[in-house]
C-alpha cells in the first residue's frame, strides 16, 4: 500500500494507530502536508515501511524509537524541516536497508551514533542544522562505504574524511 498525500493543505492531526491499520503500508509520503500532530513512534516500526517522508511540516514533532534488531525494511527515511527533537538512538544502527537518512533542520541533540554511517547500504545522509547535534566521523574502511552525499553544516561533528572516499557532495 502506498499512502502519498504529499503537498496538500490537511492540516489533519491523525494518530499513529490510524496509519498502522494500514497492514501492508510500504510508502508513506506526507511531505508538506501543514501536519500538527505528534507523530507516533509506531509508525516507524511499521514492518512493510521502506519510505517515510513528513519533512516540511513545520508544526509535527516527535522522536525516533528505539528501531528492534530485526528491522530491515525501511530505506528512505525524511524528517526534514520539522520539530522532531532528542536523542538519535544508537539502534537506528539496525536499519541496514536504510539507504537515505534526512534529519536536517530539526531539534537533535547529543552524540549521534558513528555506526549509522558505517551501514554499507547507507547512501545519502542529511544532518545539517541541528546545532546540538555532536558526533565523530568514523575511519571509513577502503570499498566499504555507499555514501555519496553528507551534510553535517551547522552541527558539531569532527573527525577526517580519508581520501579514498568518492563524494558527490559535502556540505
Amino acid at each position: 500500500t502506498r499512502l502519498i498525500l504529499s503537498r496538500n493543505d490537511l492540516a489533519w492531526n491523525v494518530s499513529g494507530y490510524s496509519l498502522i491499520q494500514f497492514p501492508h503500508l510500504v510508502h508513506l509520503d506526507l511531505y508538506n502536508c501543514k501536519l500538527y500532530w505528534t507523530f507516533s513512534k509506531s509508525i516507524f516500526l511499521i514492518p512493510t515501511l521502506q519510505y517515510l517522508d513528513v519533512s516540511y511540516n513545520d508544526q509535527i514533532s516527535g522522536t525516533l524509537p528505539h528501531f528492534p534488531a530485526e528491522n530491515s525494511s525501511l530505506r528512505y527515511i525524511n524528517l526534514g524541516g520539522t520539530l522532531f527533537s532528542g536523542e538519535i538512538p544508537d539502534s537506528t544502527s539496525y536499519l541496514m536497508s536504510l539507504q537515505t537518512l534526512y534529519l536536517y533542520h530539526c531539534h537533535f541533540h547529543g552524540q549521534f551514533p558513528t555506526s549509522i554511517f558505517l551501514n554499507p547500504n547507507l547512501q545519502s545522509i542529511s544532518l545539517f542544522n541541528n546545532s546540538l547535534l555532536t558526533g565523530t566521523l568514523p575511519e571509513f574502511p577502503i570499498g566499504s562505504s555507499s555514501l555519496q552525499f553528507i551534510s553535517l553544516s551547522y552541527t558539531t561533528f569532527s573527525g577526517k574524511l580519508t581520501v579514498y572516499l568518492q563524494f558527490g557532495a559535502i556540505g
